[in-house]
């Protein structure tokens, strides 16, 4: 079935919501067994220096940057149902090794299975995005990618939430966390199987040994159409910009607050210590984030529209801007990050949008394989340059919000002269 083919009347709202549980559940057990392992390792198997937030995004974002090639072309070659139903049971299998990592209390098997689990996400993903135009009539892309992006974050939030709230509950009974975490799997399983089928984009596409075969063809591509190229490097930047953001707020929390703020409330007190205070400043982007996307699919309108990027990177840049102030308590930073999130998915959503629609249908899998490779090459690049600049350089958590404000400030401009001319 053809995009052109999709019609309101024959949309699989099912089959749509199905593909929407099973990313959820996805997302929500990379971020909560990643969240576990970089607690316990340093906690219970491994010395207390040892760094396991360095090793964990290492491990888990390595796959998207090694298997590009061999992983796109299974998304062309397979439909991308089948494609998906298939990585849910590898992932039954990653989190069976895990639960057998949690019981022989073994740290590097533990580590080992945190690279499948990427491998695995990596597999998935350009059948996540690269279904929806397939399922999707073109009008409800926006709408598409703003509940695929909400419900990304929203898991991701409440998964690295889980993942510290199960080590507090069975530290000593570790295994009892992996099998819980082996129970939503299932429940992944099952929602994979309901969603709707499209046809294979190129059955006869052959696959590749070279798990890189294929990249620099789909490079050309996006290079060869100007509306697919700017997509690429939007996306890009808002992955490599929000790499550094999420690694600075890290440090902003740990900095700027007292050791420990009591909230008080009309039925309780709640006091917060450095890191709830700063697991909070991450949680209120990523729901800005979630909520900004699925509002920005709404005020799309059923139809592909570039021109709200550049009004989220302004805004972007004006809160960014903001938070380079140093004279904030937590609860204005806490709003100040919400809107930062917010506006982050008006820059996002219309620009995934574009990309799925605009990619030749039987190659998207494999250009959403390679525009991974760019955005996990970006965000590795982003870690770097904020090594640099925080442990190197030494400057203070406040003054880098000045780099992203600045530089996406730029982003908007270019975006803002670009999108008149932008299809529809």
């Amino acid at each position: 079935m053809s995009q052109q083919s999709i019609s309101e009347a024959s949309f699989d709202r099912p089959g749509f919501w199905a593909l929407i549980a099973m990313q959820f559940q996805g997302a929500f057990n990379d971020n909560c067994y990643r969240m576990l392992i970089v607690l316990f390792l340093p906690l219970a198997l491994m010395p207390d220096d040892f760094p396991s937030t360095e090793v964990a995004f290492a491990l888990f974002n390595g796959a998207y940057l090694i298997f590009p090639g061999l992983f796109g072309a299974l998304s062309d070659r397979f439909s991308k149902r089948t494609i998906s139903i298939a990585t849910k049971y590898i992932e039954l299998v990653v989190m069976t090794m895990a639960l057998l990592g949690f019981w022989l209390q073994s740290a590097w098997f533990l580590l080992f299975v945190l690279f499948l689990m990427g491998t695995q996400s990596a597999f998935f993903s350009p059948s996540k995005y690269g279904i929806l135009p397939e399922i999707l009539p073109k009008g409800r892309l926006p709408w598409g990618n703003g509940y695929i992006q909400m419900g990304t974050f929203v898991a991701i939030i409440l998964g690295q939430a889980l993942g510290g709230t199960l080590l507090d509950w069975f530290q000593e009974q570790i295994v009892v966390a992996g099998l819980i975490l082996l129970g939503f799997t299932g429940a992944g399983v099952v929602c994979a199987h309901f969603i709707t089928r499209p046809p294979p984009a190129e059955p006869s596409r052959r696959i590749p040994w070279n798990p890189w075969h294929g990249l620099p063809h789909y490079l050309k591509l996006f290079y060869a159409d100007r509306w697919l190229f700017a997509t690429l490097l939007g996306v890009t930047y808002f992955w490599l910009a929000g790499a550094f953001v999420m690694q600075n707020i890290i440090e902003y929390g740990l900095a700027t607050f007292e050791e420990t703020v009591t909230l008080s409330l009309v039925f309780f007190e709640w006091s917060m210590g450095t890191g709830t205070q700063t697991g909070l400043l991450t949680a209120s982007l990523s729901l800005g984030i979630a909520l900004g996307s699925l509002l920005a699919g709404y005020v799309s309108r059923n139809r592909i529209d570039l021109r709200i990027v550049p009004y989220g990177a302004f805004g972007l840049s004006l809160f960014s801007l903001l938070l380079a102030i140093p004279a904030y308590n937590f609860l204005s930073t806490l709003i100040l990050m919400f809107m930062l999130g917010g506006t982050a998915g008006f820059f996002v959503v219309p620009l995934a949008a574009m990309l799925q629609h605009r990619c030749p249908e039987t190659v998207r899998g494999g250009m959403i394989a390679a525009l991974n490779f760019v955005t996990f090459s970006g965000m590795t690049l982003a870690a770097g340059l904020f090594f640099v600049l925080f442990s190197v350089a030494g400057l203070s958590p406040t003054s880098l919000f000045l780099l992203p404000a600045v530089a996406t400030f730029v982003v908007g401009l270019a975006f803002w002269y670009i999108v008149p001319y932008a299809p529809r």
